[in-house]
């Protein structure tokens, strides 16, 4: 568990780090794709935490995405 945690927290910290460069950055198609690929990889992380280290099923990871935890 300690080790899916650790992961999703230094995913955070580069995910904002990441985040933070391209919004220096003119807004345009590219700086939006890179965004998204940065969420997406974030997003991965967090679920692969939710999965492994809490036990949470996927189906209750689909309803906390949803709201509806």
């Amino acid at each position: 568990m300690r080790k899916h945690l650790k992961d999703l927290a230094f995913a955070v910290a580069l995910a904002i780090r990441d985040i933070d460069t391209e919004m220096k950055l003119p807004p345009s198609n590219e700086r939006g794709k890179k965004i998204a690929k940065i969420t997406n990889k974030l997003e991965f992380q967090n679920d692969i935490a939710l999965h492994l280290a809490l036990g949470y099923s996927f189906k209750k990871i689909t309803k906390i995405k949803k709201g509806q935890d």
